[in-house]
């Protein structure tokens, strides 16, 4: 979640993932191409994440105001990009299920294991370890499903509650 949520080098990792794009077909020979559509994707998804971030960040600093619970409320109100929040828990849904689907694949491990050296010979360090990060925070999961079925519904929940003009009648909280 960090890294899908908070990471610092995604122009890095943007910029090696363009280069290796049209290596892509020799690389498919040891991954399939969903693989590396997975990792593009979670790529994207922070990407997009970050963006939303920074509109309410800009919002607060617009109106010179200091980042607390009563602010950030008004901000997410404001900034009124709940649709765009749940295109953003719904990417997030995916890429985790997509990547359970290759956590468990033994020929992706072993090539992706393998292709550890040649990845840092040609700079792809950056990359190789935003992916190996994915597989690794998954690997303790029983089920991708109990863990992120839980988060969407409650962060879901939290955009709702946040967008409502009255709450439905509950504290104006994030917390669900």
């Amino acid at each position: 979640m960090t890294q899908l949520y908070g990471g610092d080098e995604f122009k890095l990792l943007a910029k090696q993932l363009e280069r290796i794009v049209p290596k892509a077909q020799k690389v498919e020979r040891f991954a399939p191409a969903a693989a590396l559509e997975t990792g593009s994707m979670a790529i994207q998804a922070a990407i997009l994440a970050i963006e939303l971030d920074l509109h309410l960040a800009e919002w607060l600093l617009a109106q010179d105001l200091a980042v607390n619970e009563d602010n950030m409320l008004n901000a997410y109100r404001a900034v009124n990009e709940a649709d765009t929040r749940r295109i953003q828990i719904g990417h997030l849904k995916e890429v985790c299920y997509r990547t359970d689907k290759y956590i468990n694949s033994f020929m992706l491990q072993k090539a992706f294991a393998l292709a550890k050296g040649t990845a840092y010979r040609y700079n792809y360090q950056p990359l190789y370890e935003f992916i190996n990060a994915g597989f690794i925070a998954m690997r303790p999961l029983d089920s991708v499903s109990g863990f992120i079925e839980p988060f969407c519904e409650r962060e879901l929940e939290i955009i709702d509650r946040v967008h409502e003009t009255d709450n439905g009648g509950k504290p104006m909280t994030f917390g669900v």
